[in-house]
């Protein structure tokens, strides 16, 4: 019978008294994983914002390459400064003149959660001695 009751009796140095995580362990890689995914969330919150805001340079820049490529199709004297709205950008261009040629300047304005944003495109034209069209550089 002594036999019996002494293997019912865990030994003083068993590791059951061990087993499993505390409240305290789990506490901490709970902070930890959050801490992580706080992170991850961040970055991935950066990246959607920085690609937006590359595909409006892109828009931006392909509405002043349309502006300037309706420049191309006109004669060199009706070539003047002048502005215009495209979808949510503002166009304003103005011309300048170097020796016999004109310099045009798109600036291409657009605003978005409180900041304004701006791209500059600029051309060259001098006027074609055949027709009076434009020849661009």
């Amino acid at each position: 019978m002594n036999n019996r009751q002494g293997c019912c009796i865990a030994p003083s140095n068993s590791n059951s008294a061990r087993a499993g995580f505390s409240l305290l362990e789990l506490m901490m890689a709970t902070c930890i994983g959050l801490l992580g995914l706080s992170a991850a969330m961040s970055m991935a919150s950066w990246q959607i914002r920085s690609t937006h805001n590359q595909q409006m340079i892109s828009e931006a820049t392909a509405v002043g390459q349309d502006q300037l490529e309706v420049f191309d199709q006109m004669v060199f004297s009706d070539i003047v400064a002048g502005t215009a709205e495209i979808d949510e950008f503002q166009l304003k261009w103005t011309v300048s003149y170097v020796d016999r040629c004109k310099v045009v300047r798109v600036s291409i304005h657009w605003g978005e959660q409180g900041k304004k944003h701006q791209l500059v495109l600029s051309s060259l034209y001098a006027e074609s001695a055949v027709n009076g069209y434009v020849y661009t550089k």
